[in-house]
């Protein structure tokens, strides 16, 4: 995050990471377009946590166009590439450095949240932090959106094995404590009434969460 070319960077490696899967958003978009707005169809305001280079704002305002969509990241240099990227595509969003497990958002504030392969980024307690963090800027009947790698449930040896090794080998430090977490409870145990979707983009596992209101 220290570096100002951070967000070309990534954006160059997700095109690798990705084998250009991704390479016009699909991904982001995709998860856009499944996420469950809230039951009585009100979406003025929207976040994107851990938003990075911004693929996700952009592609949740392409959805709700009449909305306001911000993200935050705690990377200046990735908000600044995605501000100007999202110039560059002439999508209206907002950015703002912060971290999201306390955002400083006023209570209630927010229709929909969405945080998209975050949560094994980040050690579990700020994984709980955020998780009630979310809880308290969501208006009651307001969604949070959840897509990460699969937590709570057991694993194939074979992805176990996987996953073990990109921990250990992949700059994913984190993500074991997060696999191996309770967090579908975590989310009930803030508030939340939640579902399990299904499988987004081949390999995200997907928890759609309410506020009761």
């Amino acid at each position: 995050q220290g570096d100002a070319l951070t967000g070309h960077v990534y954006h160059y490696g997700t095109k690798v990471f990705f084998t250009g899967t991704n390479d016009q958003d699909d991904m982001h978009r995709e998860l856009a377009g499944v996420a469950p707005a809230p039951a009585d169809g009100r979406v003025q305001r929207v976040l994107d946590i851990g938003c990075s280079i911004g693929q996700g704002c952009t592609a949740l305002k392409e959805r709700f166009t009449q909305g306001e969509v911000t993200g935050i990241d705690v990377g200046a240099p990735m908000l600044r590439y995605a501000h100007w990227r999202a110039v560059q595509l002439g999508i209206a969003v907002h950015f703002r450095q912060r971290v999201f497990e306390d955002t400083g958002f006023p209570d209630a504030h927010f229709d929909m949240v969405q945080a998209g392969i975050v949560f094994h980024e980040v050690p579990f307690e700020i994984t709980r932090r955020t998780v009630r963090e979310m809880f308290r800027v969501l208006r009651p009947g307001g969604t949070f959106n959840v897509f990460d790698f699969p937590a709570g449930a057991p694993i194939p040896a074979g992805l176990q094995y996987f996953l073990d090794i990109d921990a250990h080998y992949n700059g994913e430090p984190y993500s074991t404590e997060f696999i191996y977490s309770d967090f579908g409870g975590e989310l009930e145990r803030a508030g939340f009434q939640v579902r399990k979707g299904p499988p987004a983009a081949r390999y995200l596992h997907t928890w759609f969460c309410t506020k009761p209101g």
